[in-house]
Parts: structure tokens; C-alpha cells; sequence
């Protein structure tokens, strides 16, 4: 083991082996070195890796792996689907905040039936909580807010799908998502904006939303892909699509998409990929 002062990072490195180590002055601990999209190099409490035999739908974002290596690299990347598009951050976890969304509703929010406002009518469950990821930018960073769920949700065991843990996958609940966002750590999440018109009927639509109207609500509270474009369009040139359509029960969010987006928030992701720290 080596150890020296790196001018570069600012801190305290070293080496162990092949591997690089330095130490984290704003929180505090001894991490891994990785890289971002951009050749710079950051510090975080262990890299973050996902083999392509787990999960291939995460390697087609080739630009957010080290080549030939299960290793993820901090970034941002776009790709068209048959259904729009699918956005994939890898950023650092500055920490979590209980956010009152209130005052970002809709004009039209007071006007929502109970089916077009969900979970929300009447103004209910609009404090969420939200996770501040620090991703790399072309000349600095940015820091995203990014929903989790709704603070009198995050113990139902139905806010489960898609939550994933490293390095073998598998799903868990969002609470322990929550406990697990220590500052400092990596994450993976990817986003979706839907451009095309769908092909699934108002009929169905409403059955699976009658089903399980919290991952419904949850989701279709921050637009059709919107929010994500005008946040992401400022920071990173990912040639989003733009034209959203709006959701079948004719409502396109239950919040303000500019005025969140003026304070960098996004939508809820479709999943997680990160360390479960216990």
C-alpha cells in the first residue's frame, strides 16, 4: 500500500494493489476512486458494478461502463425505445430530504377527479421523500432532487418493483432504499419518457390503476417525460425526444413540470441499482 498527497483530487490517495483509494474530505471516509463520462475522477464509498449476465438492460448504456468491465462510471446517457426513450444516471448521493410538494401543484390540480389525482385528491400525501444525486456535468456537476415516494408510503410493501441492490441484484423495499442512501455512495437510476402514443385502452388503464392506484399515483405525478427533459436538456446533451404524450386519464401531472424543474428535480425512476449498507 502506497499513500501520497494527489493534487488532482485534493486529499490524501493511494493505492492498494490495482485498486485506487483516497480520502473523502466533505463526508468523511476512505472510498474508491472511479471515473465519470468525462475523464474526471471522483471519490465514492465503493464502485459500483453490475454484470451483463445480471442485467443486460443496464449495459446497453455502454457509455456509463468501463469497457469489457462489469465497473459502472458516473454519467448520464439516452436511448430510443420502441415507446420513446429511456434515460440512465450514475451520480453520488448527496443525502436525502422530506420535501412538501404542495406548493408545485398544477393549475388544473384542483379540478383532478379522485381517478386523474389518484392517491394525491384532496391534497393528501404530497410530502415525499427525495433523494440529492450529485452527477457529473461537462464543466462542473449538478445536484438532482429525485422522488423516492410519499412519506406515508415508503413502509407499503407494494413500493417494491424495480429497486435493485449490487452486486447480484434483486429487489427490496424503499425504505431500506432510504436507509441505505448514505452521502457519499453511488447509484444507478433510469427514467422514461414515452413519445409515442400507446397502444394499451383507457379500459385497462384504469383496471391496473383500480389494482394498485399508490404505484399508479406514484408514478404519473410527475408527467409523461416532461420534467425529465426540461431538467435534463440544461445540463447534459443526451438528444432527448420531446413531445411527450400525455397519460390516458388526460391529466399530464399532478405537479408544476417547470417549477420543479426550475429546482432540478425529475420523475420517479423506474429503478435503483446501488450498495445496501446495513
Amino acid at each position: 500500500m502506497t499513500l501520497a498527497w494527489d493534487y488532482g483530487l485534493q486529499t490524501i490517495a493511494g493505492t492498494y494493489g490495482k485498486e485506487g483509494f483516497a480520502y473523502h474530505q466533505e463526508f468523511g471516509f476512505a472510498g474508491d476512486i472511479v471515473r465519470d463520462t468525462f475523464g474526471k475522477r471522483w471519490i465514492v464509498r465503493e464502485k459500483l458494478t453490475m454484470s451483463q449476465t445480471t442485467a443486460s438492460s443496464i449495459w446497453a448504456f455502454n457509455q456509463l461502463h468501463i469497457p469489457n468491465s462489469s465497473e459502472l462510471v458516473l454519467g448520464a446517457q439516452s436511448i430510443q425505445v420502441d415507446y420513446g426513450e429511456r434515460i440512465a444516471i450514475v451520480g453520488q448521493i448527496i443525502g436525502t430530504e422530506r420535501v412538501d410538494l404542495s406548493p408545485y401543484l398544477s393549475e388544473s390540480f384542483a379540478a383532478m377527479t379522485e381517478d386523474e389525482a389518484g392517491i394525491f385528491y384532496g391534497g393528501n400525501h404530497l410530502v415525499y421523500e427525495i433523494m440529492v444525486v450529485r452527477v457529473p456535468t461537462s464543466n462542473g456537476f449538478v445536484d438532482l432532487k429525485v422522488p423516492v415516494c410519499p412519506v406515508d408510503y415508503c413502509n407499503d410493501p407494494k413500493l417494491t418493483l424495480g429497486y435493485f441492490i449490487s452486486p447480484s441484484g434483486g429487489s427490496t423495499s424503499v425504505q431500506k432504499i432510504l436507509e441505505a442512501s448514505r452521502p457519499g455512495s453511488m447509484v444507478y437510476f433510469t427514467l422514461t419518457g414515452s413519445s409515442n402514443e400507446t397502444v394499451v385502452s383507457k379500459e385497462s388503464y384504469l383496471e391496473v390503476y383500480k389494482k394498485i392506484p399508490l404505484v399508479v399515483s406514484n408514478f404519473r405525478a410527475f408527467g409523461n417525460g416532461d420534467l425529465n427533459y426540461q431538467t435534463l436538456s440544461r445540463y447534459f446533451n443526451l438528444n432527448l425526444l420531446g413531445n411527450y404524450v400525455a397519460d390516458l386519464l388526460g391529466a399530464n401531472s399532478i405537479f408544476d413540470v417547470s417549477a420543479l424543474s426550475e429546482m432540478n428535480y425529475l420523475s420517479l425512476p423506474d429503478g435503483f441499482l446501488m450498495k445496501l449498507y446495513w
